[in-house]
């Protein structure tokens, strides 16, 4: 395996959807995938519409605050007991929007299947199901961080995950800024001991400071998907609101692929 320090991408452009992208996102040989049009702007709108009509949470240990509607595995690492107990009010509430405009959860999971050769399906455990689909309104910006759960979430039934990755569909983009931005170098165990902020895992700037990157730019209706082992920061948003609709996607060692947020 390759030193931290050394390049990982085989290219650097952003792929198109493909059994074969995935599989080379999952190993972290290409920066990113772009699935263009996965929604139609009506879409969009609709679901904006509907999520408008509710109300965002926010966390008191978060800078600067991020809004949520869901329920997130990492914010609950300790607390696996209260996550699972949160999940059956967190898929309702979710759904409930879903249920006005369209379903990108299940649209995701039928296009992975499409390609996919092995099963695709929201993780599960013996404390029960996952949820999968948070939506997220970024105000400002998210610094430079990682997301492993190897790493950041043992005892979890999905920590034998052999690769993580994310799918982010943009409903509503900022004026400027925004953009995730994904640099070529991948967490490891020892980065623990190198961030700046342990408990929102903000990372020390200088890992990342002459590594490649690939900007994402927000883009109404396209999922972009990135391996968030690597690096990553959403830039600071201005004139407008990013709202998406996300969830992570884990390589299992039978090679199925489960959701989670």
């Amino acid at each position: 395996m390759p030193s931290t320090s050394q390049a990982r991408w085989s290219a650097q452009g952003i792929s198109e959807f493909t059994q074969d992208t995935l599989r080379a996102l999952l190993d972290s040989q290409i920066p990113a995938i772009r699935f263009r049009g996965f929604a139609t702007q009506a879409e969009c709108e609709a679901l904006v519409t509907a999520i408008d009509e509710d109300a965002f949470a926010y966390s008191p240990q978060q800078s600067p605050p991020i809004g949520r509607i869901g329920i997130t595995q990492y914010g609950h690492r300790t607390a696996p007991e209260a996550y699972f107990a949160g999940v059956p009010d967190a898929h309702h509430a979710v759904q409930q929007l879903f249920s006005r405009a369209f379903d990108p959860v299940a649209r995701v999971i039928a296009a992975l299947r499409d390609v996919w050769p092995a099963a695709v399906e929201v993780a599960d455990s013996e404390r029960g199901r996952y949820h999968a689909g948070l939506i997220r309104l970024i105000h400002d910006y998210a610094g430079l961080h990682f997301d492993f759960v190897p790493i950041e979430g043992r005892g979890w039934s999905i920590d034998d995950i052999t690769a993580q990755i994310s799918w982010n569909l943009h409903l509503s983009a900022p004026g400027s800024g925004g953009a995730c931005v994904v640099y070529d170098r991948r967490c490891e165990v020892e980065h623990e001991a190198v961030k700046a902020d342990p408990d929102a895992l903000l990372a020390d700037p200088e890992l990342v400071s002459d590594r490649p990157f690939v900007t994402l730019d927000s883009i109404v209706g396209d999922i972009v998907l990135f391996n968030t082992r690597s690096y990553h920061e959403i830039l600071p948003c201005r004139g407008g609101r990013r709202i998406t609709v996300s969830s992570f996607i884990g390589r299992k060692p039978d090679g199925s692929l489960v959701l989670w947020s």
